[in-house]
């Protein structure tokens, strides 16, 4: 048998609880077969904590304006941190505490006692308003973060066992912006305890468990000058249905299912902040409480940042992170970008020619490249046998190199202009290299081996490359 129930006014800040549930009554809503004695509430602060997952810590490579970097996501931590204290950390009641919650009673035959009783709490103590009836009674109860929030879940007691349900939908951000905003999406949370007496106990003891994923980002290693703007999650179900089932020792399974649901919701945080690592991104608010989910295909991960007065967007498939977010869990991710100068060497060798030999900045800063060519014969155990000399072969240069391209006198080749984030050299540092082939003869046996040893600096650093003072 179910019940529905619908609650308007329901305050609370996060997390999990243990509270302890009893009743002074009203005198019109006294039942006639119930005892003098009235309910009693309060709550335990030395309850365990809701279940909370860990993730290991892994290097995740992303995609930066369509080049790979790596992004770093971060180990998740313990819930119950005393200064994160918003809405997904856990209850202390103290620094964090419930202020209502709606509770109903069903008797064990499923038939209802009472529902939608607004309760508030203070002092870790509450009381209901009703008194205790001469049969046993199931508790259901549920908060939000949001005082506003209506929820119409149904109660059922089958048999020995206790479930609730209702369909949520996150809400939107105000009708003025089109983005639906990570501080909008407000905690939510469950508890059932069943088979409660006068025989067994006078206080109901009630767990609260999370039914949706708290989503929250900090600042990893960054470059300096990094102002971060914006984090995305787009692909995502915003609207499902839940299914809550009282597993027995104060444990629920939230079970969500999205028959006729669609993937495609976008939720985004703006903010405009310097990175500092450690710190979180946006503001304590920006939890983005989601719908526990599989990742699917097109679940995105967005990061938006200046850097140097240019604009980037990481942009990753969630799932090549995570597989899924599951309900009354903390995912923690540390988003770092990676070493802020970076390049990619590529060219192309056939038979005795090396050529076409070009620099990508693979980085997220431009920069001022320079680049060393040396070799080495080895033998046929890959021991170096001799050195490489330039003169046992003869380069090609394009006809407008030096408009690109400077050698120093430290034996550098320097490339003459910035190069941003993504952006391959314009000329190639020579077109080609031709190995005569005296040369081959004086080293049968042996493989030439040539490296390019190539380097960048950020234009802010010019300076130590004496070879560039004369550019402006």
């Amino acid at each position: 048998m179910s019940v529905r129930s619908t609650c308007k006014r329901i305050a609370f800040a996060a997390a999990t609880l243990a509270l302890a549930l009893t009743s002074a009554c009203q005198r019109d809503e006294v039942d006639n077969t119930a005892p003098s004695r009235r309910i009693m509430l309060r709550i335990e602060e030395d309850r365990p904590a809701a279940t909370r997952g860990s993730e290991e810590g892994l290097k995740i490579p992303i995609e930066l304006n369509g080049r790979l970097l790596q992004l770093a996501f971060g180990a998740q931590e313990d819930a119950s941190a005393a200064d994160d204290q918003t809405r997904a950390a856990a209850l202390d009641n103290t620094t964090n505490p419930i202020s209502q919650i709606t509770v109903a009673a069903l008797h064990d035959n499923g038939t209802l006692y009472f529902r939608d009783a607004e309760v508030a709490i203070s002092g870790n103590k509450g009381i209901s308003s009703r008194f205790w009836p001469n049969a046993p009674l199931s508790f259901y109860a549920y908060s939000s973060s949001d005082d506003e929030l209506t929820l119409t879940p149904a109660f059922e007691r089958e048999g020995e066992l206790c479930s609730a349900s209702f369909d949520y939908a996150l809400p939107a951000a105000a009708a003025s912006s089109p983005k639906k905003d990570a501080t909008m999406q407000p905690d939510l949370l469950f508890a059932i305890t069943p088979d409660q007496s006068l025989a067994n106990s006078s206080e109901v003891h009630l767990t609260f468990h999370h039914a949706l994923s708290a989503i929250l980002f900090k600042v990893g290693t960054m470059p300096e000058g990094v102002r971060l703007k914006s984090i995305t999650l787009a692909g995502v179900y915003g609207a499902g249905s839940c299914e809550v089932t009282d597993l027995g020792e104060q444990e629920l399974n939230f079970s969500w299912s999205y028959t006729g649901k669609s993937q495609t919701a976008a939720y985004t945080e703006e903010f405009d902040q310097e990175a500092e690592k450690d710190e979180l991104m946006g503001s304590a608010e920006s939890i983005f409480m989601m719908l526990p989910q599989t990742m699917g295909n097109n679940t995105l991960l967005r990061l938006g940042f200046t850097l140097d007065g240019v604009d980037y967007i990481f942009e990753k498939h969630f799932k090549d992170i995570i597989a899924a977010w599951e309900p009354d869990k903390k995912y923690i991710f540390t988003l770092g970008l990676p070493d802020e100068i970076d390049v990619e060497i590529d060219d192309q060798v056939t038979g005795n020619v090396k050529s076409d030999v070009t620099i990508t900045n693979m980085g997220v800063r431009t920069g001022y490249v320079r680049a060393a060519i040396v070799g080495y014969w080895r033998d046929g155990m890959g021991e170096v046998a001799a050195p490489w000399l330039a003169s046992e072969g003869e380069f090609s240069f394009a006809a407008d190199w030096s408009t690109y391209w400077k050698q120093g006198s430290d034996g550098f080749y320097y490339y003459l202009l910035p190069l941003e984030h993504g952006k391959v050299t314009e000329r190639p540092l020579f077109e080609s290299y031709t190995l005569y082939d005296a040369a081959s003869d004086a080293h049968i046996g042996q493989t030439l081996e040539i490296d390019l040893a190539v380097q960048i600096i950020p234009i802010a650093s010019k300076s130590l490359w004496s070879e560039l003072d004369s550019l402006e």
